[in-house]
């Protein structure tokens, strides 16, 4: 499902975000098995057991945990992170830079 979803957007250079809670998610792992391929840049964002995953990934943030909403939880604020960091280094005019 994700797979074919790269395959028609990703493009060389891309960064691509795969989440998966346990980190051995079927659909997820297809997709970031095409991170060479499609020339993409991967980070994975995992449950403290990310071992299936990690291998495919560039950066690996493994939330120290094995409770699914409290990984789910760290997941959505990591996101907001991550959108807040890129949004200042493209627009930084917009944050008072």
């Amino acid at each position: 499902m994700f797979a074919r979803t790269l395959r028609a957007h990703a493009a060389p250079g891309d960064v691509a975000i795969a989440i998966s809670t346990s980190g051995g998610s079927k659909n997820v792992v297809a997709a970031a098995k095409l991170k060479q391929e499609l020339g993409l840049k991967l980070i994975a964002l995992t449950g403290e057991n990310g071992a299936v995953l990690a291998p495919y990934a560039d950066v690996v943030i493994a939330v120290p945990s094995r409770e699914t909403a409290r990984i789910q939880e760290s997941h959505i604020l990591i996101g907001h992170v991550l959108c807040e960091w890129v949004e200042r280094e493209m627009f930084p005019q917009g944050h008072g830079g």
